[in-house]
């Protein structure tokens, strides 16, 4: 009975879990990047009768690189872009670069997303916000 009783409240948490990952209508963060190389996979998980996505990425490196991938769950490449750091110096002084992608999908297919962050020997940051609808 003990057995039982502890699948049932497992079973229970993961769906109360997934119920919060899905009703989150807004994800955030910012990644500081000092000379870091990483691979990151974000899933992302759409139901069925959502009516956007909307993905906005802002990268500003002093050195290195860094790409941003969107896959849809069937694999196919939705979007992404990299940024390479410029090692010029400017005339104020500062090297590195600054890019940012927007992009939205309209009634999204239903599956797990991936968004796929990487950087080799990046210094500097990487902000990201998603939105569900």
């Amino acid at each position: 009975m003990k057995k039982i009783s502890i699948s049932a409240m497992f079973i229970l948490s993961a769906f109360l879990l997934r119920a919060q990952i899905i009703g989150k209508s807004e994800l955030t963060k910012t990644i500081i990047l000092t000379d870091s190389s990483i691979n990151r996979r974000l899933y992302l998980p759409i139901t069925k009768g959502m009516a956007y996505i909307h993905f906005f990425f802002k990268v500003n490196v002093s050195d290195g690189g860094v790409t941003v991938n969107i896959e849809d769950p069937e694999g196919k490449q939705e979007g992404g872009f990299r940024v390479t750091a410029d090692t010029e110096m400017e005339e104020n002084g500062e090297k590195g670069s600054k890019g940012q992608m927007t992009h939205e999908v309209n009634f999204p297919i239903q599956g797990n997303w991936l968004i796929l962050l990487k950087s080799k020997h990046a210094s500097g940051t990487l902000s990201y916000e998603i939105k569900l609808n």
